[in-house]
């Protein structure tokens, strides 16, 4: 998989996120920003955005995750001189040390946990349905 197929498949997801997230806002709320005099540029800061913000966080969340262990990437762009995380970890399995693969892979795995826990205590259910609680 090449840099540039790891930037498709990022991209991919986030397009989907995004798409989903523009199509399922509420166009009575533009419509009502607009009547009560929003500029443009008012509208976009103070109603689409935050409307938006939890879909470009999940589009965020989902590309990082899904280059953030990418092996193969720094196998063959940076060569068996370079070793990173998951380079290390691909080595170690291939040498039949299983306690040093699962430790790494363990380093690997608590950040996006973390991350994806802060995430979810950031978003709120109700941001979720774009600001109509109980639509």
């Amino acid at each position: 998989m090449t840099t540039s197929a790891i930037i498709q498949f990022a991209a991919y997801l986030a397009v989907l996120v995004l798409i989903s997230t523009f199509e399922g806002m509420d166009a009575r709320l533009l419509e009502a920003g607009a009547v009560l005099g929003c500029s443009p540029f008012t509208l976009f800061r103070r109603v689409i955005l935050p409307l938006a913000l939890p879909g470009i966080v999940a589009a965020a969340l989902f590309s990082f995750l899904a280059s953030y262990n990418d092996f193969v990437l720094t196998l063959m762009v940076y060569g068996p001189d370079t070793v990173t995380l998951p380079v290390q970890t691909y080595l170690s399995l291939g040498n039949g040390y299983l306690s040093v693969a699962g430790a790494i892979s363990t380093i690997l795995l608590v950040p996006s946990l973390l991350f994806l826990v802060g995430m979810l205590r950031m978003v709120k259910p109700e941001n979720l349905l774009g600001g109509l609680k109980g639509a």
